[in-house]
């Protein structure tokens, strides 16, 4: 029973990031116009008729409709399902991570919930106290297994769905952050730039997200957590700003912005030399097909290395 709940909850949080994708498409859209992000709702672009709820479902929709109004006909373009499902992946993975690998980041990022790690641990192992894993013994080389007594396991038991609900919560959270990457980068293959309101955006999110996730595990590596969080996304934003070719301050704190968010999912020792080879890809690519694609490679890089990180457990 506890094994299907997991797995509702895994497809639950992908569906959420599919809708968040859905939201990502207006963001991408509306923002660069000036327009409102609430009004008019949803509409075709060239008839101007509503959409209806049934045609508004991330990705499904699309493909029911075989990309095209149901009104007028007109073609709905590719990149709208295809942003839903890349932010629907994000969250999957993520998903699958924290609630069947028992993920939490690795030791050189911000990614450390060991509050959740310690009770997804004890619940996954046994319902039986007595078998309860040795902290010192369950996970050499990481952070150490709080030594769990009979009454805190019973209370693991207990709180089985808060704990699930706050995974719905962390896998959302890092889903949105690695998103603002997608904004970005899909803005500035279409503008060329993006606008100061969706930088400053980016920055919100991802300061929000460093706050709630540094405070959330052990408290006595707060301070560790923020210099962890800083120094990535310190070696992921500088360089990004000073090898763009810009005089265009706004231009250069994007690109910044998007560093940053690399660094954030990356770690210390990735971001540096991660945020060169990315400007150094989209260098390439923009002399090739005239768009700027550092935005949109950062978003690959960093659903690649989360990837890796995630699967670091089934390697040992």
């Amino acid at each position: 029973m506890t094994n299907a709940l997991i797995y509702v909850f895994i497809c639950f949080i992908a569906v959420i990031g599919a809708c968040i994708g859905s939201f990502l498409n207006v963001v991408i859209w509306r923002v660069p116009e000036k327009m409102s992000l609430v009004s008019p709702p949803s509409h075709c672009p060239k008839c101007g008729k509503p959409i209806r709820w049934r045609d508004n479902i991330p990705v499904l929709s699309w493909f029911i409709l075989r990309g095209k109004c149901r009104d007028c006909g007109a073609p709905i373009s590719g990149r709208y399902p295809l942003v839903e499902s890349a932010s629907g992946l994000v969250a999957l993975v993520f998903a699958i991570g924290i609630l069947l690998l028992n993920w939490t980041g690795s030791p050189s990022q911000t990614f450390r919930w060991e509050a959740y790690s310690d009770f997804m641990t004890v619940w996954k192992t046994s319902m039986d106290p007595s078998s309860f894993p040795n902290s010192s013994e369950s996970n050499p080389g990481t952070v150490a297994l709080i030594e769990l007594d009979e009454s805190t396991a019973s209370a693991v038991v207990d709180n089985f769905f808060h704990f699930l609900f706050l995974a719905v919560f962390y896998s959302i959270l890092l889903t949105v952050v690695v998103d603002f990457a997608l904004i970005l980068g899909a803005v500035e293959y279409d503008k060329g730039e993006s606008p100061a309101s969706l930088v400053v955006a980016s920055w919100i999110a991802l300061i929000f997200s460093t706050f709630v996730i540094a405070y959330w595990g052990n408290e006595e590596n707060v301070g560790e957590r923020w210099i962890t969080f800083l120094a990535s996304a310190a070696l992921g934003a500088v360089p990004s700003a000073i090898l763009t070719r810009s005089k265009d301050m706004t231009y250069r704190l994007e690109r910044a912005t998007i560093g940053s968010i690399w660094g954030f999912c990356a770690g210390v020792v990735l971001a540096l030399p991660g945020a060169i080879l990315l400007f150094c890809v989209d260098l390439w690519l923009s002399r090739k097909f005239k768009k700027n694609y550092f935005g949109i490679a950062t978003f690959i890089s960093c659903f690649l290395v989360s990837i890796a990180q995630i699967s670091q457990p089934l390697l040992k």
